[in-house]
């Protein structure tokens, strides 16, 4: 889930980016914010290609799955899922974005329990984390 929170003069997000909710992202004008047990923050800044996913939640899940990512500029994005023989399941976007935290959902009702690559393409560059998917 992402919300909005006031923070004078800048436009902000936030997300908590893990299961046990421990850990909170958040932007604010063209910063992200890593805020791990509300102590401390840590700049989250990819410099060679402006771009990072964060961790999907929930992990492991059985019907969707919030993908969040952030994008240090506007640019032309595309999530694909891939399964672990390396096959494309499906492109879940592929269109350009504008800076910011941005999320996108995966619905698995009909994908098999299983392992599942996420991978972000943009700019040229990629970054790519493991998932789960389990039915109940």
């Amino acid at each position: 889930m992402v919300d909005t929170i006031a923070v004078p003069g800048q436009t902000s997000n936030c997300a908590w980016g893990n299961e046990d909710k421990q850990t909170l992202y958040v932007t604010s004008g063209n910063d992200v914010y890593k805020i791990r047990n509300a102590i401390g923050t840590t700049n989250i800044d990819n410099t060679e290609s402006g771009s990072q996913l964060l961790v999907n939640y929930p992990n492991p899940f059985h019907e969707s799955t919030n993908i969040h990512f952030y994008l240090k500029q506007a640019q032309q994005v595309r999530i694909d899922i891939f399964n672990t023989k390396g096959e494309k399941i499906t492109t879940l976007v592929d269109t350009n974005f504008t800076s910011g935290m941005h999320k996108s959902v995966w619905n698995t009702s009909e994908i098999e329990v299983g392992i599942y690559y996420v991978r972000l393409a943009c700019n040229g560059s990629r970054d790519v984390k493991c998932c789960s998917v389990l039915k109940m």
